[in-house]
């Protein structure tokens, strides 16, 4: 009888899972192979791609020879990364999008990690509903928007979750080794996005504070070495590498300390705009809490405090990860990627054992449809990412411009142009992930670029011709007498 039981809620949540991985490709595969990008996205894999074709370096990436040409604005961890893929792959467009989309099936794989950790000895009705965060966590909005868009918090994510596993890991099951990978990946999480990484070095005494498995001594040393580790890794890291030092402290200058006195890329007039935006995110998961709450039945005691630990464990972590934000009023939603798993797994400890038993007795005719509409979805997902192939996610126009311009002039070339092209940040990001160009509005150069019916500069007229490759957007120029 139990053997039967098993197997039937075995089969009830496979069904379940077929019919995840299908929304979860759904809502990454028909937008990734679509050209065009948020402007972050594509700065980044522009700097990955030159780093790849060696322009720049691991410690002193480059973007373009008139925009950062030496860019510190972030570490350059995630960037090195994507690099090794170009190195790999080539040049298409479709390695930043696949890089993209396997930073989500880690995070995923890694969400799946902490569930099975943390419901070990519970039901195994519940043990196998891994489903259901990652399920809500992918339909979080800012969840898929941000693995659609090829961002450095997608990088960063799958190291804050490996590590928070790790760290938990180590101290449930008393496997003190675990301690150095679980540091190993804060500190790759640091070289990804700075500061904001280190979230998880809280996790040894969060894990101490909600579930008390050791006595005081044995649990200080556990917290002594997981801060001791972290600490002599990095330090590590720059002793052999000493160029971090130089490009770490460029990054404090530059990006750092000017967000923090809030001199750059103001983006909202009061710091608790994070947290609406928060709240935003995570409606589907909190209105499905609120609905369910009510059907909870009456648990037993050890039942209760071992949701309720877990539950505030992982509630803990997600604050330590996105209240800092409101230290600025450089503030984007994006930012709380890395906080979204933890809150996601915060609420399914709650909701989990209410839906457990209805979701395994459901009927083998509702299975069978579940499982229909997951390979009519993936069938869907498909053909739609198929036809979406050489399409346009945004920005047709400019796009099919730029494919056009970059075949007429040799990678590595800075193009002159107006002051309003110059600072247009999409345009200058396009040019060089996808023609390794450069533009300058200060200088002149044996090619002009401007917007099309925009009147030249008196400077320049009478010194170029037009170039007739049926642009829509721009209009390309070259020195009469330049070849």
């Amino acid at each position: 009888m139990c053997n039967d039981m098993e197997i039937r809620s075995k089969t009830v949540n496979h069904s379940i899972f077929l019919l995840t991985t299908a929304i979860f490709a759904g809502l990454l595969l028909p937008f990734l192979v679509m050209d065009g990008m948020f402007l972050d996205g594509i700065t980044y894999s522009a700097i990955a791609n030159n780093m790849a074709r060696g322009f720049g370096s691991f410690w002193h990436p480059h973007y373009t020879q008139t925009l950062y040409p030496d860019f510190h604005e972030q570490p350059s961890l995630a960037l090195g990364i994507q690099a090794l893929f170009f190195k790999v792959i080539g040049e298409s467009i479709y390695v930043e999008r696949f890089y993209s989309l396997l930073t989500a099936v880690l995070s995923a794989y890694g969400i799946t990690c902490c569930w099975k950790l943390f419901t070990e000895n519970e039901d195994g009705n519940i043990r196998l509903m891994y489903w259901l965060p990652i399920c809500l966590w992918i339909l979080t909005p800012l969840v898929f928007w941000s693995h659609q868009n090829n961002l450095l918090e997608n990088t960063m994510g799958v190291f804050t979750i490996f590590s928070a596993f790790l760290y938990a890991n180590a101290y449930l099951k008393d496997k003190l080794l675990l301690l150095i990978p679980a540091s190993l990946c804060v500190v790759m999480a640091f070289f990804t996005k700075g500061f904001a990484g280190l979230f998880p070095l809280i996790t040894p005494a969060l894990l101490v504070l909600c579930f008390r498995q050791h006595k005081w001594k044995k649990a200080a040393r556990f917290m002594i070495i997981a801060a001791i580790i972290p600490l002599c890794i990095f330090s590590l890291i720059l002793l052999i590498f000493s160029s971090g030092i130089d490009h770490l402290e460029a990054y404090f200058h530059t990006h750092v300390i000017p967000a923090l006195k809030n001199e750059r890329e103001i983006t909202t007039d009061h710091r608790l705009q994070i947290i609406g935006s928060l709240l935003m995110e995570l409606t589907l998961p909190l209105t499905l809490l609120l609905v369910i709450l009510p059907f909870r039945r009456p648990l037993k005691s050890h039942f209760q405090t071992s949701i309720t630990r877990k539950g505030l464990f992982f509630l803990f972590i997600g604050m330590a990860a996105s209240l800092p934000l409101m230290i600025s009023l450089k503030q984007r939603t994006f930012y709380l990627g890395p906080s979204i798993p933890f809150y996601i797994l915060a609420v399914c400890t709650i909701i989990a054992p209410v839906i457990a038993g209805p979701v395994n007795q459901l009927r083998p005719l509702i299975q069978k449809r579940i499982r229909s509409a997951a390979l009519v979805l993936w069938l869907a997902v498909i053909l739609t990412s198929f036809y979406n192939i050489g399409r346009y996610s945004r920005d047709k126009q400019k796009l099919e411009d730029i494919h056009k311009i970059i075949t007429e002039i040799p990678p590595g070339t800075i193009i002159g142009t107006t002051s309003d092209i110059s600072t247009n940040w999409s345009t200058v990001a396009y040019f060089s992930r996808l023609g390794h160009l450069s533009l300058d509005a200060d200088h002149i150069h044996p090619y002009l670029l401007t917007l099309t019916g925009a009147p030249l500069r008196e400077n320049h007229a009478g010194e170029y011709i037009e170039l007739e490759l049926g642009l829509q957007m721009f209009r390309l120029m070259k020195q009469s007498n330049g070849d």
